[in-house]
């Protein structure tokens, strides 16, 4: 199981191999977790052997915020992702 730590510690060997400059600051150890409140998600969790990678989505979701440096990575309840659409993600000549 890939647990947040895992993640984040993966994720900064990754930054650090693509790009020698990325910032290592991504600290587990600053992890914060808000929990969702809707107790129904038991109800409707399917069987171990039913999840299937992209189409199984979790009720939270890891962010970590970029502001000239990594923020504290933060767990919260699953939810829509706010994008600039001037993101360079976005653009066609990307």
């Amino acid at each position: 199981m890939l647990t947040a730590s895992t993640f984040i510690r993966n994720a900064s060997v990754v930054c650090n191999r693509l790009n020698r400059a990325c910032l290592r600051s991504i600290s587990s150890s600053l992890l914060a977790i808000e929990r969702t409140s809707n107790e129904d998600r038991f109800k409707n969790r399917p069987a171990k052997e039913d999840l299937t990678f992209g189409t199984t989505m979790s009720d939270h979701m890891l962010t970590i915020e970029w502001d000239q440096g990594w923020k504290a990575p933060k767990i919260v309840p699953y939810g829509h992702l706010h994008l600039c659409p001037a993101a360079s993600s976005l653009q066609y000549g990307e």
